[in-house]
């Protein structure tokens, strides 16, 4: 019985979704196997230096990740299309409603709220750039809205 339950506890533990490359932390990167937390923070720094992954392979840009780690990663995380890009549209940050704002990569419901409040109390944007003041918002997610966000 001990082995059943032990053989379903680690089933459900692989069944988790995969994590997002873009919008992970060092905290849940470091529990993926084969990184540990200095494989984490240099992931984490390559993506604040040079923007959001395009692709999982993109991991082999990082210092530290080889062809092998890739391949037990693989299946573990992801790097999602942004909606509004698949669209060919793009989200404008002054009129956009809570739940279009979420469409928007790295961009969950405490972010979209946070857009709101901040040009309900500051007046519109001049420039997605702008997110940056935001505290919620990192350079990371503000560099993954360049060609889907707009502030008009």
């Amino acid at each position: 019985m001990r082995a059943l339950l032990l053989c379903f506890l680690m089933a459900c533990a692989f069944a988790q979704a995969p994590l997002n490359l873009n919008t992970a932390t060092e905290t849940e990167l470091a529990a993926l196997p084969g990184i540990g937390p200095s494989k984490a923070a240099a992931i984490v720094a390559w993506r604040n230096e040079n923007g959001p992954f395009a692709r999982v392979e993109d991991l082999l840009k990082v210092d530290g990740v080889g062809p092998a780690t890739l391949v037990t990663l693989r299946d573990r995380v992801t790097v999602p299309e942004p909606a509004p890009a698949a669209t060919g549209g793009r989200v404008d940050i002054n009129t956009a409603d809570h739940a279009t704002l979420q469409q928007l990569p790295g961009v969950g419901p405490t972010k979209a709220q946070a857009i709101i409040d901040w040009r309900n109390a500051n007046g519109p944007f001049s420039s997605c750039d702008e997110l940056a003041k935001l505290p919620a918002m990192g350079p990371a997610t503000v560099a993954s809205l360049k060609g889907v966000c707009t502030a008009r």
